[in-house]
């Protein structure tokens, strides 16, 4: 599944994919690379 990161609030995203918004944590890549996702409108 591919999504669009909506919104970051501490180590929580809000990602909206299929028409429906899903709550997400930072793992695997994201965390043992600690990169660091940017919210774009």
């Amino acid at each position: 599944m591919v999504g669009k990161i909506i919104k970051i609030v501490s180590n929580t995203y809000i990602v909206q994919a299929n028409g429906m918004s899903y709550e997400c944590k930072a793992r695997g890549k994201l965390k043992t690379e600690e990169i660091k996702p940017v919210v774009r409108r």
